[in-house]
C-alpha cells in the first residue's frame, strides 16, 4: 500500500533536469499490523524529455561515439555521463536530508527509476549515499532498483555501489 507524505512534510521537485517525489509505504498488504517488512521512504525518478533524447539520438547514431564519449564528466571516483550525472545532482541535493531524516525515523529509503530515469536514480543514490552516511549505516539501508536503465556510470562505481544497486 502506497501513502503520498503529506504536503507539509513530502519533497516534490519539478524542474527540466528531473521529476522526483518521495512517499512512504508500509510494505503491508492490509491494515494489520505485522511486523514483517519496514515502512519504505521511496524516491521515485523520471528522466527529463532532454534526457531521452540525448540517449536516443547516441543509441540510433545520429550523433558519433566521440560526440558520445566527450558527455563523459569525473563523477565520484570515477565517471559517469555528464547529462545523467547533472540530473543526479539536482535530484540528491533536494531530497539527500529528507530520506537521511526518514531513515533514521525507521524508513528503509528506496531510490526507483525507469529507463533513464533509473540511470538518474542510481547516480542519485551514489550520491546520496555519498553524502549521508546514515542512509546505509540504519537497520535497512539505502536500496536503488532501475528498470531497463542504460549504463551512465564506469565500472568502477557500478562495481563499488553493486550492493545497495540492482539494475
Amino acid at each position: 500500500r502506497h501513502t503520498p507524505v503529506s504536503s507539509s512534510s513530502s519533497s516534490s521537485v519539478s524542474s527540466s533536469s528531473s521529476t522526483t517525489t518521495i512517499g512512504r509505504t508500509s510494505g503491508r498488504g492490509d491494515d494489520r499490523d505485522f511486523d514483517v517488512a519496514p515502512l519504505r521512504a521511496v524516491l521515485g525518478v523520471h528522466a527529463p524529455t532532454t534526457l531521452d533524447t540525448a540517449v536516443a539520438e547516441v543509441a540510433s547514431g545520429m550523433r558519433s561515439c566521440e560526440a558520445a564519449a566527450s558527455r563523459v564528466a569525473p563523477f565520484l571516483a570515477g565517471h559517469a555521463h555528464a547529462p545523467s550525472a547533472k540530473a543526479a545532482a539536482m535530484v540528491a541535493n533536494t531530497v539527500v536530508d529528507r530520506m537521511a531524516s526518514l531513515a533514521l525515523q525507521g524508513y528503509s529509503p528506496m531510490v526507483v527509476g525507469h529507463g533513464n530515469g533509473g540511470g538518474v536514480a542510481a547516480l542519485a543514490a551514489m550520491l546520496m549515499c555519498n553524502a549521508a552516511p546514515a542512509l546505509m549505516s540504519t537497520k535497512h539501508p539505502l536500496q536503488c532498483f532501475g528498470f531497463g536503465s542504460p549504463a551512465v556510470a564506469c565500472s568502477q562505481l557500478g562495481a563499488a555501489s553493486s550492493t545497495y544497486i540492482t539494475t
